[in-house]
């Protein structure tokens, strides 16, 4: 009686386990989502622009890709930031085969400077650049350095990103892998 109870108490902690997985393993998903900004709506009012939309926003803008993930690249010139360039570079050819657009806005009059011929660099006129920085819900004057807003392909905000530090750019990246994932 003694051995068959410790045989049973045995099979018992072996089983319990396997039972745990099997049941997670075919009920459970793991399944991650990133913040939608201004579901609820938007009123604010920022420095150059009023911006008003009382259900979900999304982002009304010519030039938003609306097959892919859009990451929108504000005062990042790779002229002026050449430290950012080669990892930036890196990244745009890890995600050349998916469906995600980067643009790096730049006024008109830098793009000839173009010296490291990036090929998604958009060229804007100041008014232009004035414009989307209204319909990404932007605040220029709180932008100092470089600066990225991520979109998914439905048009809604999933985040804002200061790329001037490496673990915001680390999260731009996992929140990307993240809509990749969902975009499936």
């Amino acid at each position: 009686m003694n051995k068959a109870f410790k045989v049973g108490i045995l099979l018992v902690i072996l089983a319990v386990p396997a039972f745990i997985f099997v049941f997670l393993h075919s009920f459970g998903r793991n399944y991650f989502d990133t913040d939608t900004f201004y579901s609820e709506g938007v009123d604010t009012l920022l420095v150059d622009c009023e911006v008003k939309h009382p259900t979900k926003y999304r982002v009304n803008d010519p030039t938003f890709s609306s097959d892919s993930i859009n990451v929108y690249l504000l005062n990042s010139d790779p002229v002026i930031n050449s430290s950012l360039t080669s990892s930036w570079i890196s990244w745009f050819e890890a995600f050349d085969e998916l469906p995600v657009s980067f643009k790096q806005v730049i006024v008109d009059e830098t793009c000839n400077q173009n010296e490291y011929s990036i090929d998604n660099i958009l060229c804007l006129s100041q008014s232009q650049i004035d414009k989307l920085y209204c319909n990404l819900i932007v605040n220029k004057e709180a932008v100092t350095g470089p600066y990225g807003v991520l979109i998914n392909e439905d048009k809604v905000i999933k985040g804002y990103f200061n790329l001037s530090e490496s673990k915001e750019i680390d999260r731009l990246f996992a929140e990307i892998q993240i809509l990749l994932t969902n975009y499936e």
